[in-house]
């Protein structure tokens, strides 16, 4: 019997999902594809967080449960950067 369940395009997930299924070292490809893939991502996500209210302390939470370390982040962060 085929499985008739659809397969959410990127833009589709919800925030977390989107985070836990970014390629978070896109950046570092030497393939353009998988750079381009990644940047388009990466656009996506940060337009969800808009949509969403912006940066709060329950979206960095998420964030930083699905980031590696070295691109973690904190409300503090995110404070300075809505003052400029």
């Amino acid at each position: 019997m085929p499985n008739n369940k659809k397969i959410p395009y990127f833009h589709e997930l919800s925030l977390d999902k989107m985070l836990e299924s970014h390629d978070w070292t896109y950046q570092y490809s030497d393939d353009h594809s998988w750079y381009k893939k990644g940047n388009e991502e990466n656009n996506i996500i940060h337009k969800k967080i808009k949509e969403l209210g912006g940066w709060c302390e329950r979206i960095v939470t998420m964030w930083n449960k699905h980031a590696p370390k070295s691109m973690e982040t904190s409300m503090e962060w995110q404070n300075m950067i809505k003052k400029l």
